[in-house]
């Protein structure tokens, strides 16, 4: 099962470091961007997908959707992980919306992973992770994490190694957050 994590696209809702620099019109209009990029891809995936949205939303209700659960990042990506295998997944993959190269090639290579490792990661050019999926719902990986630091990726690495979780990593890409990662990327929107 693929789970995509998004929000609602919602001027004032979306991008809010990226808000702050460019205003909250010009962050929703690229987060709109990044959201269909994402759907898209998501789209060639021949598997089972589900949206899950931080808040209920009408505008994409025809796709297959549940409502984040949890009080952090973290606690979300567990219930979501939990949620899937308890629906009978036998795997899944977890992305977000603010990669600009992801991709089915990404999302196939991910996929392959797991039939020889029990976690994979795809580590962000920032210290984070723009896809992590597992076979089982290993939520030691999420718990007591310092979200949005540079240190979410190795941390998670050392959680699998210390608990003999065998891991496997894909290319490091760039999410946008901030204007920075805006101009460091080529994304038009």
């Amino acid at each position: 099962m693929l789970v995509v994590f998004a929000r609602p696209p919602i001027e004032g809702k979306v991008k809010s470091r990226l808000a702050a620099t460019i205003g909250a019109i010009e962050a929703l209009k690229l987060y709109r961007s990044l959201l269909s990029h994402t759907l898209e891809v998501a789209g060639e995936w021949d598997e089972e997908m589900v949206i899950a949205w931080t808040e209920s939303t009408l505008e994409y209700a025809s796709k297959a959707h549940w409502i984040q659960q949890g009080n952090d990042l973290g606690e979300k990506m567990a219930q979501a992980f939990e949620r899937s295998f308890l629906e009978g997944s036998k795997w899944t993959l977890l992305i977000g919306t603010d990669c600009p190269k992801m991709s089915i090639e990404i999302l196939s290579a991910a996929r392959q992973a797991l039939s020889r490792h029990d976690v994979v990661i795809g580590p962000a050019a920032d210290g984070g992770y723009y896809l992590i999926g597992m076979k089982k719902p290993y939520s030691l990986l999420f718990h007591n994490m310092a979200w949005s630091t540079p240190l979410v990726f190795e941390r998670s690495l050392d959680r699998c190694r210390v608990h003999g979780l065998s891991v496997a990593t894909l290319p490091v890409l760039s999410d946008i957050d901030d204007e920075a990662d805006l101009q460091a990327s080529d994304w038009k929107y």
